[in-house]
């Protein structure tokens, strides 16, 4: 950068010039400003170091440099209309790249533009008011008294003298408030005082000290990995695009600001020639724009293809090519995305170099698998031809660094590799009186380096290269500032195999902001996180979103929460211990073993109206009762979030359903999704958003619609939400959240946070909630619905026992202080008569606030007197943490208020039925013990021989007192600032955690069908439900949860085989004699992988139905497995699958699902058409049964063009590995 500085002042001092009108350095806002080139891009910290290095440079040749501009300047063109959004003093002043010029004791600096309104309309907010034109808190940027004499002239104690940019200045009492030079245009005519006349001429005569020294610069080639090569040619290429033979360089882009007539020119087309010759190589060449027959001909059976594009501009009134100025678009010009493709089509070798004055969207064609490479070259200069040749020939090896997204500040592949290691940091910024006045800003105490931050950088390749390290900080929440700053960066060479320790230096000026009250820089309190670049954006240090990690899975109900807890704390050590290092070294909020689940916790502390969240769990939409989406996703989705990538989801319909009228007597909101869910059974929500609506809404309380949408995952649904209302302002106000509450009130008074009028929906349904009555569903499915005062006849029809074997409430479905009150008073109308439940009755507080407030408010005694068991603040039996004792290998019922009941879930019994209900019906059933007893109709005979009848619950929606928040030591700290040097530990030969390798891609070198899957075989085919509890059973299994080689033993051991009707059995046609011909299926598939053979299952309808399990899919990948064909996928596991680049195919005709049976051959055909970019491609099985049948069966699919990447990759880790590396 200071090199570059240098040379231009030495020609500009060649030329007898001694003021240069440079650097730029505006932030831009605008990558289509027609000037953009100028400058440094949008970061602040960097824009100040390229002025810096620039300026230093510059004048080390005598040259006066005048930095551009101070302040505001936001339009590159006055043709343009932009917007500025919220610039006052104090955020200037804590952007920071605008006064690091006064340290390179710069000549001059210039204020910007002032628009007249007729020219362009620049927003500026201060204190809620709009001014129009390029003005500062209502005043001129060149005549503001603040900005020049106050921030320059006092604050900064510049020495040098502010000039106006042409035409910015309005009136002669410019002069009075600090500027000093003028260009061109005064409208109004003010008396100068003495005192300003005399500042501007000191000002413009002091003389100015000069410093020097060199740099270096480099072109950067940023792709994927196929871009790690250099390009020796032994045959022959082809050059085509304009540029060919003329480098679009500063003598014919952005005229006026950047013309130039170079000595001599060296074109790419001559360079590459000259060098292909040399090496017995052919090149030839296709010079039109246009004619697209040409340029294919030209590269067609070459080695590679070069292809140049080009995006130009101009300003003040100079079109080119219709560009009037600034660009009218980020495309490339001469349509040359048309151009890249068409070449892309037939040469597999596609090297694109872009010539440009700014970004120009690449996303027709980067991810085209025949482009192998982007060298952005910029504005190349009379050397074009023999830089751009020691690039590609591997002469000299671009510099690089690596950060999502695509692209940014010094991104760009290389030739080498690098790693990070034991990065340090020490020191404090504590200390130090920061000072007010004259000079303050440049106090020494404030830029002294305070801060060491020390790391390990490594050449890992086989060539020597340059890295370009880079230092971020993020300030305390409590600064309000971004997230990760750039404060440091560097560009380091290391020969192969070189180690050099790099440091960089933070003073307190770094880590501070501008204090509006003490009008001086401050060191916000609170920690400071310091990062590098690479490791941000591998994800190593911190996380992109805000993310929290909840321990809610691994206790196991027994004997209740006091030895429960303690007990399974000891058991699950290890994972607690992984988790919560986990959580400390990338700054996650971790709540411990005992808070509470998930759900309620989100629901609790995190929710608020109108956000997206994910949730690794099915049941993540039980947030949507505060009004927003909440999605549940599978691991591999949340690193997504986590890491910044872009996360997708086929845009769901919308479903309606529209409430009308009031709840009464025993109808609670679990009825509300309970007969919901009879209608619509376990796939009617598929690809569907549930959106309630209608007066029945605002009659529910906030935790009420949170159970409604809990229980949407049972349907299938994407997720569930409802229009902002008065029960969820009451709920935010009652869990300390009423900054929230009023920002959604002010959003719902703006017509947000509820449908728009006339709003159209996929499906309506209607549904009188006075019309509802208690509904019981299962057992075995949440879709099975029956209506309380039927389901004694359904007992006696089906022949089942009329008895409870226990009684189960809580969960996150219904642990609400609502659900909790009501069921208390049932407890106490019964202990009134002196009844007690007459089944195991067990209570499971969704949270710690859930349950300290009920201990508080006498709910647990009310409950513990009648019988209850409180159980810990976790998922417990619902997930199958529940060490049951009775009933084992027996035909028993149970009745809960949980949210899924499949077959073997809740006690590993596949005999127990379990059906769910409200709480408040579990609890009444719970004194009786018999399935038939309906207690808004049915009497219990007292001991006394009176009868007695429950009276409709009622309960509190909120506490009177308010929540109390228990035990604190459960709860996270607030925003942890990430801990990076913390050591994520697995033990040695630990069978609970186990590092996840890297799947094999299934198009290696050693697939013979190429981009189709290798031949596969069928294993089994699955017949009926399988949820992903059969694929991957809960219960005691969920200890191996980190540890895939022992889960992956539980493989659909619940699932049946087709062929035969048996459970957990599957065919190995291809058996040695060691071996039986039958074997359980995890057994046979381990021995399918064994032998190298990867294959297939033929499953059901909505297969993977249930939880947002991933094992479901990591599992069968583990084993070998490469397709799954199905009538129809549930949505989450289908995601899954695709994450780990398991293909998920639908039967075409689900008829045909019968046609394939275990030990048949598969063959894809068409999935090489679909990865080589033709997305409308279709997939056709080909299939050879083992009696030697051959047919074919059509196929449906819902890759997208990501999905694909990530089949291909072998899984979508490994495909967001290979690009950060």
């Amino acid at each position: 950068m200071r090199a570059r500085g240098s040379a231009m002042g030495a020609e500009f001092r060649g030329k007898g010039i001694q003021v240069q009108l440079g650097p730029m350095m505006n932030l831009m806002r605008a990558p289509a400003s027609g000037r953009a080139w100028e400058g440094f891009g949008g970061d602040p910290y960097l824009s100040g170091e390229g002025a810096y290095e620039t300026i230093m440079g510059i004048q080390s040749q005598g040259v006066q440099a005048v930095a551009k501009h101070i302040i505001n300047k936001c339009a590159m063109n006055r043709s343009t209309r932009v917007t500025l959004v919220r610039l006052t003093l104090t955020t200037a002043r804590n952007m920071k790249c605008t006064f690091i010029h006064v340290q390179a004791n710069v000549a001059s600096v210039m204020c910007s533009y002032n628009q007249s309104e007729s020219e362009v309309a620049v927003e500026l907010y201060d204190a809620d008011v709009l001014i129009t034109t390029n003005t500062v808190n209502g005043t001129f940027a060149c005549q503001n008294n603040n900005t020049l004499n106050g921030l320059l002239k006092t604050e900064l104690a510049f020495q040098g003298y502010i000039m106006s940019d042409w035409s910015a200045t309005h009136s002669t009492d410019a002069a009075n408030q600090g500027l000093d030079v003028s260009f061109v245009l005064l409208l109004n005519v003010v008396t100068c005082s003495h005192d300003a006349l005399d500042d501007n001429a000191r000002s413009s005569v002091r003389p100015q000290p000069l410093r020097f020294q060199p740099g270096n610069s480099g072109l950067s080639v940023p792709n994927n990995e196929r871009s790690h090569r250099r390009y020796g040619y032994t045959d022959s290429s082809g050059v085509v695009r304009k540029a060919f033979d003329h480098p679009f360089t500063l003598n014919d882009l952005s005229p006026q600001y950047s013309t130039a007539d170079f000595p001599y020119l060296i074109a790419p087309v001559d360079a590459i020639s000259t060098r292909a010759t040399s090496e017995g190589s052919e090149v030839s060449s296709s010079l039109s724009d246009s004619d697209l027959d040409a340029a294919v001909q030209t590269v067609t059976g070459k080695s590679v293809a070069f292809v140049f594009v080009t995006a130009d501009s101009g300003e003040l009134g100079t079109p080119v090519d219709g560009n009037d100025g600034d660009r009218n678009d980020l495309q490339a010009w001469y349509d040359g995305d048309a151009l890249i493709n068409a070449v892309a089509a037939v040469n597999p070798n596609t090297v694109v170099v872009v010539n440009t004055v700014g970004p120009i969207i690449v996303e027709a064609w980067i991810d085209n698998p025949n482009v192998t490479a982007l060298v952005w070259s910029g504005l190349p200069g009379q050397e074009a031809g023999n830089s751009l040749v020691d690039i590609l020939y591997g002469d000299y090896n671009p510099r690089k660094a690596n950060i999502t997204p695509r692209y940014e500040f010094g991104f760009g592949l290389s030739y080498t590799t690098f790693s990070y290691s034991s990065l340090s940091v020490s020191g404090s910024a504590a200390g130090g009186t920061p000072r007010s006045g004259y000079g303050s800003s440049l106090d020494l105490e404030l830029h002294t380096k305070v801060i060491a931050v020390t790391f390990t950088l490594k050449n890992t390749g086989a060539i020597g290269g340059h890295e370009i390290p880079q230092l971020y900080v993020s300030l305390p929440s409590s600064a309000n500032s971004p997230p990760s700053q750039l404060k440091g960066f560097d560009s380091v060479y290391l020969a192969a195999g070189e180690s050099r320790q790099v440091s960089f230096h933070l003073s307190r000026y770094d880590v501070s902001i501008w204090d509006v009250v003490t009008q001086r820089w401050e060191v916000p309190s609170g920690a400071i996180g310091v990062m590098d670049g690479t490791f941000m954006s591998a994800g190593m240090d911190r996380c992109a979103v805000p993310a929290s990690i909840h321990c809610d899975h691994l206790i196991q109900a027994l004997s209740g929460a006091e030895a429960d807890l303690p007990r399974s704390i000891v058991t699950n050590q290890e994972v607690f211990d992984f988790l919560e290092s986990a959580a400390r070294k990338y700054g996650i909020e971790f709540w411990k073993p005992g808070s509470g689940i998930i759900h309620q916790i989100v629901l609790e502390n995190y929710a608020a109206p109108g956000m997206l969240m994910l949730g690794t769990d099915s049941h993540t939409p039980n947030a949507g009762g505060l009004g927003l989406l909440a999605i549940g996703v599978g691991g591999a989705d949340a690193v997504d979030a986590l890491t910044g990538t872009p996360w997708e989801l086929k845009a769901p319909q919308i479903t309606g359903v529209h409430l009308t009228g009031e709840m009464n007597g025993w109808v609670t909101p679990k009825d509300l999704i309970l007969h919901l869910a009879g209608k619509l059974t376990v796939r009617g929500g598929t690809g569907r958003i549930l959106e309630y609506f209608g007066p029945g809404v605002f009659t529910q309380s906030c935790t009420g619609l949170a159970t409604v949408a809990n229980m949407g995952a049972e349907v299938g649904a994407t997720t569930s939400t409802f229009p902002y209302g008065k029960s969820m302002r009451d709920y935010l106000n009652a869990t300390g959240r009423a900054p929230v509450a009023r920002a959604a009130d002010a959003a719902a008074l703006n017509g947000f946070l509820s449908a728009d009028e006339g709003a159209e929906y996929d499906e309506v349904i209607q549904i009188n909630i006075s019309d509802l009555e208690p509904t019981i569903n299962g057992p075995f499915t949440p879709d099975l619905a029956t209506p309380l005062s039927k389901f004694g006849d359904m007992v006696r029809e089906k022949g089942w026992k009329d008895e409870i074997s226990a009684g189960l409430i809580g969960s996150c479905t219904n642990s609400s202080y609502q659900d909790m009150t009501s069921v208390a008073d049932l407890a106490r109308q019964a202990k009134a008569v002196g009844l007690k439940t007459t089944v195991p009755f067990l209570c499971t507080p969704g949270s710690e606030q859930i349950r300290a407030t009920m201990e508080r408010d006498n709910v647990t005694s009310s409950l513990e007197d009648v019988g209850a068991l409180v159980l810990a603040n976790a998922c417990g039996p619902c997930i199958g943490q529940w060490k049951r004792d009775d009933k084992k290998g027996e035909e028993n019922a149970i009745l809960t208020s949980f949210n899924r009941n499949f077959k073997a879930r809740n006690d590993g019994n596949s005999l127990t039925m379990n059906f769910l209900a409200s709480p408040t019906i579990v609890t009444a059933m719970s004194f009786v013990g018999k399935l038939s007893f309906n207690p808004a109709t049915d009497s219990i005979r007292l001991p006394t021989g009176e009868s007695f009848k429950f009276s409709p619950p009622k309960g509190q929606d909120l506490p009177a007192n308010g929540f109390t928040a228990g035990e604190a030591s459960f709860y996270p700290t607030p925003s942890p600032v990430p801990q990076p040097e913390t050591q994520v530990v697995i033990k040695e030969g630990s069978q609970r955690l186990e590092l996840l390798e890297p799947f094999t891609s299934y198009f290696g070198s050693t697939n013979a069908r190429g981009l189709e899957l290798p031949n596969l075989k069928v294993l089994m085919r699955v017949k009926g439900k399988c949820t992903t509890d059969h694929i991957s059973a809960a219960g005691p299994w969920l200890k191996y949860k980190g540890h895939l080689s022992n889960i992956s033993e539980n493989l659909l051991i619940t699932a049946t085989n087709d062929e035969g009707g048996e459970v957990n059995v599957a065919w190995d046609h291809d058996h040695d004699a060691t071996q039986t011909e039958t074997d359980t299926i995890p057994n046979v598939a381990k021995r399918f992988k064994a032998r190298q053979q990867p294959w297939t299952l033929v499953v059901d309808d909505n297969y993977g139905e249930g939880s947002a399990r991933e094992h479901a899919a990591l599992q069968p990948r583990f084993y070998g497995c490469a397709m799954i064909v199905a009538r129809s996928f549930a949505r989450i596991h289908e995601t899954n699958l695709k994450k780990q680049g398991v293909l998920p195919l639908w039967f075409a005709d689900k008829a045909d699902y019968s046609r394939i049976g275990s030990g048949d051959i598969v063959e894809t055909h068409g999935l090489a058409n679909l990865l080589n970019g033709s997305y409308d491609a279709e997939i056709a099985l080909k299939v050879t049964k083992r009696n030697g049948e051959i047919f074919t069966i059509p196929t449906k699919h819902t890759m997208s063009k990501d999905q694909l990447k990530w089949l291909r990759a072998g899984s979508a880790l490994n495909h967001i590995s290979a690009h950060i590396d």
